[in-house]
């Protein structure tokens, strides 16, 4: 039995030789049929059954191709095929001689065995390499989530250093603007409010806390201040001066100077952790008084 595969467009030339074997007696039988490869599309083919046996160079040639696909098997076991596309096409390959091999007069069954076992080695590694795909997958994705969150941190690093930067310079602001704020105060607002300004302080921060706490209403407290700012040089006023003197002790101080303030401050440090030494002794020390005395505003 003798196999002839036709091209498509050779399908004419093949009814042409078909009528010619047929009327000389030698052609048994044509089988058309739909061809082998269900993964690279459907192409048609025509196979003669000449009726005769089936040539030696022919069983050579499946003896060959059986072993090139055996060692191209064996090495992807090693190095995975570069493409799925290899492997569909050793698997149609397979098939084909399978199909061939099964036509054939004669027993075959060593070299259908051989086939058996190529398929079985194929289907094995099918499975790795799609399992390998879906690993790359998840892999490259990891890969693209690691590429966005690292320029997110990047942007956040840039932005938070910016910020800092930011801080920095205003800081340095805040300093020089008290320094300028405490010589205009020597040189003006002490004579103002008397020449002892610790004192006018103290009264200061209690009129504002008693506003704070509804003691007082606001008015009284402009009513207080006014007399002071009209006496201000250039429009400055005490207000200002007094949150100038704030946001300077505010850079390297806690904000204690209302009892509000001061229990605030005591409940974190309550659960700050002070990790020197020194430090934790000083806070395991003087908390506890802290905690159990009446708060008042400090000037």
């Amino acid at each position: 039995e003798c196999i002839c595969i036709f091209q498509l467009n050779d399908l004419s030339s093949f009814k042409s030789y078909y009528n010619f074997l047929k009327m000389s007696g030698a052609c048994k039988d044509v089988l058309f049929e739909s061809e082998l490869d269900s993964f690279r599309g459907m192409e048609l083919s025509a196979r003669l059954n000449l009726g005769i046996g089936l040539p030696i160079e022919t069983l050579v040639n499946v003896t060959l191709a059986l072993k090139h696909h055996r060692s191209q098997l064996c090495a992807w076991k090693s190095k995975h095929p570069e493409s799925k596309d290899e492997l569909e096409t050793a698997e149609l390959n397979i098939f084909t001689i399978e199909q061939f091999l099964t036509k054939l007069d004669g027993d075959h069954s060593e070299l259908l065995l051989e086939v058996e076992v190529l398929k079985n080695s194929l289907v094995d590694l099918k499975s790795k390499y799609s399992n390998l795909e879906d690993l790359l997958k998840r892999e490259t994705a990891k890969r693209e989530q690691l590429q966005i969150d690292f320029l997110e941190l990047k942007t956040s690093a840039e932005a938070d250093k910016k910020a800092a930067q930011h801080e920095s310079e205003k800081q340095k602001s805040i300093i020089r603007a008290f320094d300028l704020i405490r010589m205009y105060r020597y040189y003006f607002a002490e004579k103002i409010v008397g020449g002892d300004w610790g004192r006018f302080c103290e009264k200061y921060y209690e009129f504002e806390d008693d506003v704070y706490r509804n003691i007082k209403p606001q008015r009284d407290f402009d009513a207080f201040l006014a007399p002071f700012d009209a006496q201000l040089v250039n429009g400055l006023t005490i207000s200002t001066i007094m949150k100038a003197s704030d946001d300077r002790h505010a850079i390297a101080h806690a904000n204690i100077r209302s009892a509000a303030n001061q229990k605030a401050f005591l409940d974190e440090c309550s659960t700050f952790d002070f990790v020197d030494c020194q430090s934790k002794l000083i806070a395991s020390k003087i908390l506890p008084v802290l905690e159990k005395i009446s708060l008042k505003r400090m000037c």
